[in-house]
């Protein structure tokens, strides 16, 4: 049986089993080009822009020809079963006019997509995924965590069995 548990450490740096599981961190990215402040600093750090392709600033920053795109997700490979998803579902950065950049639709539509990739990864390999990373959409985007959590267990952990781990820092 699949679950949804939380811990507290560092989301760059997920616990997989060495069992040939492939991790996912997923995070949210705003479809603005703004990349310097919450979670992506951290995986920055971790992930410096010099590694290229397996920098998921990188490819954020050049993967995407023709824009950064609501809904959309890129998967980069940063370790050899660690994979960093790059959402984008925030619409603008939080204002007092913008309280809740977090776009729910698009976040919707990149969680789909993860749950696509798992299932193509599992049927070319036979490999099972983890899904870890921080609460994603809930602070600089404004989204409400317990809505994101009932997303996340009704797409990933209810539908494809999936395990999820979500990381606090305390």
């Amino acid at each position: 049986m699949s679950t949804l548990t939380y811990t507290v450490g560092d989301a760059t740096d997920p616990t997989i089993p060495d069992d040939g599981t492939v991790g996912l961190i997923l995070h949210v990215t705003n479809a603005q080009g703004g990349w310097g402040a919450g979670f992506v600093l951290a995986l920055s750090r971790r992930w410096p822009m010099r590694l290229k392709e397996r920098s998921p600033e990188y490819v954020y920053r050049f993967g995407a020809p023709d824009g950064i795109t609501l809904g959309t997700c890129k998967f980069v490979q940063v370790e050899p079963n660690l994979v960093v998803v790059n959402m984008c579902a925030q619409n603008g950065f939080r204002s007092a006019e913008n309280p809740v950049p977090l776009d729910y639709k698009a976040l919707i539509q990149c969680i789909l997509r993860v749950q696509e990739y798992i299932r193509d990864v599992y049927s070319r390999t036979g490999v099972a995924c983890k899904v870890t990373g921080p609460k994603f959409g809930s602070d600089l985007a404004g989204g409400d965590w317990s809505l994101i959590e009932k997303i996340l267990d009704r797409v990933l952990v209810s539908n494809v069995c999936v395990d999820v781990e979500i990381y606090t820092l305390t």
